[in-house]
């Protein structure tokens, strides 16, 4: 590493809001160009036709889709809108230079690229949000919460990034041709996460200004002697965060040094650096180092490096657990021990060992405030300092680092990332703690660990979660019984998991209190009934007649919806008005109804996270309503009644006397629901109609013997088969 070696940082003001959709749009086709992506299933002659109706005549020339976008074949008639364009007779109306059929990879690479443009001006351009009972649209601007904003905001950083990159090159080439007028960019790091960004590089020498006409840095006489005096470091990290805010003009740069701090350290996320000079071996505490283990020593001139120690904000909470919580006891040591893990990760082995301990000293005094003996805090320290002992021993071993860097073992968290939600149960965890030497002395191991059958082998095939029970007794319970019930399987067993409870800010608090205030509309139905209803989405609902409620009868109507409950509320309050019968209130009101005035209740019933679950409990409200109470036509789970099968027991003596008069009533055939004379175009056996009752089947002369069963398939067909 250089002498001149300086760490710095850059933050980005207000990175969401400060985007330009323009400007986002335009990375995000150039991204998509310039990769080596593939598409599939893509209809490009729509495709196409989309892109003719939407973009402008500027945008298609800067694109140089001429060739690719359709033309209009008659130049009569008003020209198609994106609301017209999308009928199928329309499709007729173009005729394309280039056939779809005949398009390249890079042809339809470009038109998904476009595409990608035109979608971000729309989702970005077509965002509303409410703020004290106002609808206001957001004009400019990444929005908040959106699920786009954020790749779309990572693809503006890295495009930033390579911008920086490309002026480093430019500023090295132009310093060779004259090494005094022209100051080279040497960046050694140059890492972003979200807003933030780290970089490592050589100090700029005095009088380096960034000239944002010319895209150089470049040194003057003059400038050099207004930087007399001033901090080296914070002259280079100037001119370093004036370069970086003349990139985009959508986005401004603050920047920050170590110097700038009292305590001399950068704060960077979790963790604040500096430059130093490091030790000449690793100085960690006893407990961490291995006596067999061969820790490596540095000899020669030691040059200065980034050193890092973990940081928390003044302002962030002393007692980050309590003892008091409703988590299990296993899942609070995990979580004492892996934060005690990650100081030791995100402290440097190069500091003297007075810095890992204040770290360690301060997170466990955190714990005894929040309520923890200090030999359960002693369990987390333990387990910790194993854990941490081992990864030292990875990479003096093995080359293994510590801080394991991006690319290394990516494809196996990848793979754990698309598998680990359906195989997270299956891993071979031990429910134990080891503790190692100090095994005898901290009685953990029997606490929380089910004890298997030698015979026991199989590996959990789904997981039971069951409630929460102080000492996970429970769960003990269940997981016991389990193994008993499968001693002797390979297969079918199951894991038990508690499922923590809710915490008390959840079930008293209110992150959202405006959401039960009055939406302010004068035609809201929703909200006559629960102030503020009318906002949910992904609903069930209920349409409740007032006027059979005041003749001491009850009607009403299920009904579901993805959409908000006032969307959905008001169709059916127009239909009320126009009268539209294929709605079943309207019907409901000209049946019964007829002199009187609609009078209905808009009630919601509750909002679901899938729709799945929607449509199921709307069709179980509909089957559990009495017939004489439903306005509902029809159930509306898929558009079909949910499958009911009721099974019936015959006793087996009178189901024998049965078949025996049956057989002397008409003997050889099956009877069926009506006779023969009643039915002569159909064939005995054959059920008469849907509608009709039910059909019996004769048995064999080896299955006389056999039960048989009265089945009811949707209460409409009867029949007895064979058991």
């Amino acid at each position: 590493c250089p002498n001149k070696l300086m760490v710095g940082s850059l933050d980005v003001t207000s990175l969401y809001t400060s985007i330009s959709t323009k400007v986002a749009g335009v990375i995000c086709k150039d991204r998509i160009l310039n990769s080596k992506v593939s598409f599939e299933g893509v209809d490009y002659t729509w495709a196409v036709i989309y892109l003719k109706l939407t973009m402008s005549p500027s945008e298609i020339v800067d694109s140089k889709m001429q060739s690719l976008l359709p033309r209009k074949k008659s130049k009569q008639g008003s020209n198609p809108t994106i609301l017209t364009g999308s009928e199928k007779e329309n499709q007729n109306r173009w005729w394309h230079p280039k056939p779809p059929k005949l398009f390249t990879l890079e042809d339809k690479r470009k038109i998904v690229a476009c595409i990608t443009q035109q979608l971000v001006k729309v989702v970005f351009g077509s965002h509303y949000y409410v703020f004290n009972n106002q609808i206001y649209k957001q004009e400019e601007g990444c929005p908040m919460g959106l699920e786009s904003s954020c790749p779309v905001s990572r693809v503006v950083m890295d495009f930033w990034a390579s911008e920086i990159r490309k002026i480093e090159e430019k500023m090295e080439a132009l310093a060779t041709i004259n090494p005094i007028q022209f100051e080279s960019i040497k960046i050694y790091l140059l890492e972003k996460y979200v807003d933030d960004v780290l970089t490592a590089l050589e100090e700029i020498k005095m009088g380096v200004r960034w000239d944002p006409s010319l895209k150089i840095m470049i040194w003057s006489q003059e400038a050099e002697l207004e930087d007399r005096g001033k901090d080296p470091h914070a002259v280079s990290m100037e001119a370093f965060a004036s370069m970086a805010s003349s990139i985009l003009q959508c986005l401004n740069f603050t920047w920050d040094i170590p110097s700038r701090n009292d305590s001399n350290m950068m704060p960077v996320l979790d963790t604040q650096m500096w430059i130093d000079f490091p030790t000449r071996s690793w100085d960690l505490p006893e407990p961490i180092m291995d006596p067999d283990l061969k820790i490596p020593s540095k000899t020669g001139v030691l040059n200065p490096i980034i050193m890092y120690k973990f940081f928390r904000k003044p302002m962030a909470c002393k007692t980050p657990m309590n003892s008091r919580t409703a988590a299990p006891s296993k899942d609070q040591i995990q979580t004492a021990t892996n934060e005690l893990l990650r100081r030791m990760k995100n402290t440097s082995r190069e500091l003297k060992v007075l810095h890992l301990e204040e770290v360690i000293q301060e997170y466990c005094c955190d714990l005894r405030r929040g309520g923890y003996h200090q030999n359960w805090v002693s369990i987390c320290l333990q387990a910790a300092t194993i854990g941490y002992s081992r990864m030292i021993s990875k990479e003096i071993n093995e080359g293994i680092p510590v801080n394991k860097p991006e690319g290394l073992g990516k494809t196996k968290r990848r793979v754990k990332k698309l598998t680990g939600k359906s195989t997270w149960f299956q891993s071979k965890g031990n429910n134990e703690l080891d503790l190692g030497r100090n095994q005898d002395k901290y009685k953990y191991k029997d606490r929380y660990k089910v004890e298997s059958p030698k015979g026991s082998v199989a590996k959990p095939e789904t997981v039971l979660f069951a409630p929460f029970t102080p000492g996970g007794d429970l769960k003990k319970i269940l997981q016991q019984v389990d193994t008993e019930v499968n001693i002797s399987k390979k297969f079918g067993k199951v894991k038990v998991v508690e499922r923590m409870g809710d915490s008390l800010i959840r079930s008293l608090g209110n992150k959202a209190p405006w959401r039960s205030d009055l939406c302010g509309r004068e035609d809201c139905q929703p909200c006559l009934h629960k102030a503020g209803s009318c906002k949910n989405r992904n609903i069930t609902y209920s349409i409740i007649c007032n006027t059979c409620g005041n003749e001491g009868k009850t009607s009403v109507y299920w009904g579901e919806s993805h959409r908000t409950w006032w969307d959905r509320s008001r169709e059916h309050h127009q239909a009320l008005l126009s009268g539209n019968k294929s709605y079943a209130i309207v019907k409901h009101q000209e049946i019964h109804h007829p002199e009187s005035t609609p009078n209905f209740t808009f009630k919601l019933n509750k909002s679901w996270p899938s729709s799945l679950q929607r449509q199921i409990w709307e069709a179980m409200m509909i089957e559990n309503t009495p017939t004489h109470e439903l306005m509902n036509s029809r159930s509306e789970y898929g558009g079909n009644s949910i499958p009911r099968v009721s099974i019936q027991q015959f006793n087996d003596r009178q189901d024998k006397h049965d078949r025996h008069d049956h057989n002397q009533e008409d003997p050889g055939q099956a009877s069926t629901s009506g006779s023969p004379s009643e039915h002569p175009n159909e064939r005995p056996g054959k059920r008469s109609s849907a509608d009709s009752a039910s059909a019996k089947y004769s048995t064999s002369q080896e299955n006389k013997r056999l039960k048989v069963q009265s089945v009811t398939i949707f209460s409409s067909f009867k029949c007895e088969v064979p058991k």
